[in-house]
């Protein structure tokens, strides 16, 4: 059965404004939904925890040295960033798209082995993604920052829109955190004394799982990929040919404006994989 939601009814984001005034445009059981669902759990987390028991991590305005981390983002997150880039002029879109794509260059040539494997796509195979992330572990940080913090404010241009790990870093812990010893950034130099000021978000990281990946009809799953945010911006442009502010599915706003389940069995059809 089809939600309904009158547009008078309170937005499934939970801002308190009615849903004509607020995502009107969102189909209440879309992917987009749960992705907003997601970023609203860890917003009142985050405030919940801090407002009880005053613990506030050492992140302050004005830094920006995370923006510098090697780190990958899945498609409903980046098309998230898309719908904000909508509202932007012609011009400063390609800028961005020109910056991500000279980055892309930057990867070829510093990190050759780090290229390869994002050119490879095998669906559902693990192990690409596993050395993905061993490699963002190994590297830290690019030299260069994300395309999509501001030069001149040193600030996210994307800000409302930015994805689930720039919410959660230095605010949040996962459980792995609380045993493993490691330096998260120069501010926060150990992490297990991180985890105990902290709110821990492992929970609301694994129900991204339910609507990240593509579900078969028989109930199994296949794994979308995340890719850095540079990358994501060479699919993009690779696939039309457009320095444009687009959607992944050419344009096709599926994730936004159809149930999950619709826009499960429209992606699965155009890969055929069904």
């Amino acid at each position: 059965m089809v939600k309904t939601i009158s547009r008078n009814d309170p937005c499934f984001c939970g801002s308190g404004k009615k849903y004509k005034k607020c995502h009107s445009d969102i189909h209440p059981e879309s992917r987009a939904v749960r992705l907003i669902q997601t970023y609203r759990k860890y917003e009142r987390k985050i405030e919940d925890y801090q407002k009880s028991t005053g613990n506030i991590p050492p992140c302050q305005k004005g830094c920006y040295n995370c923006c510098y981390d090697d780190f990958s983002i899945t498609e409903i997150e980046f098309e998230f960033i898309m719908r904000e880039l909508k509202t932007w002029s012609k011009d400063r879109v390609e800028k961005i798209y020109d910056t991500a794509l000279d980055q892309c260059e930057t990867i070829k040539n510093e990190r050759p082995d780090t290229w390869r494997n994002l050119e490879i796509y095998t669906p559902n195979d693990g192990t690409i993604i596993v050395e993905q992330m061993k490699k963002h572990m190994t590297v830290g940080r690019n030299s260069f920052p994300c395309p999509l913090l501001d030069p001149e404010t040193k600030s996210c241009s994307v800000y409302d829109s930015r994805p689930l790990i720039c919410r959660s870093f230095g605010s949040t812990h996962h459980r792995i955190n609380q045993s493993t010893r490691v330096e998260i950034c120069e501010y926060i130099p150990d992490s297990v004394e991180h985890a105990t000021m902290t709110p821990n978000v492992n929970d609301e990281t694994a129900e991204t799982i339910e609507y990240v990946h593509l579900r078969l009809p028989d109930g199994s799953t296949i794994q979308q990929r995340p890719y850095p945010i540079y990358y994501w911006f060479k699919i993009f442009f690779d696939r039309t040919g457009k320095k444009e502010a687009q959607y992944n599915h050419y344009d096709s706003s599926v994730n936004f404006n159809q149930s999950l389940e619709q826009a499960n069995l429209y992606t699965l059809k155009g890969f055929n994989l069904i």
